[in-house]
């Protein structure tokens, strides 16, 4: 976007005499999206009554998934049919 506020943006007729560039305000920002999607998510594995375990999982055969969660555990998680 700064490329395109110094340089592109002067063939539509719009100028800038400084453009600066406020990390901490893009970070927040950043967080603020990150956290609304993750809300979504959570919210839609609710709603489809979806396992949500956090951590790193791999598959151990086609119907389960071995999860070592942030705590330390390991968990199994096998998948419901219904």
């Amino acid at each position: 976007m700064y490329y395109e506020a110094k340089h592109a943006f002067l063939h539509h007729g719009v100028k800038f005499s400084n453009v600066e560039i406020d990390l901490p305000a893009i970070m927040s920002q950043k967080d603020k999206v990150v956290s609304n999607l993750t809300r979504g998510i959570e919210g839609l594995f609710k709603k489809n009554k979806v396992t949500y375990v956090k951590g790193y999982g791999k598959f151990i055969s086609p119907s389960e998934i071995s999860v070592d969660t942030i705590d330390g555990q390991n968990t199994v998680v096998k998948e419901r049919i219904s």
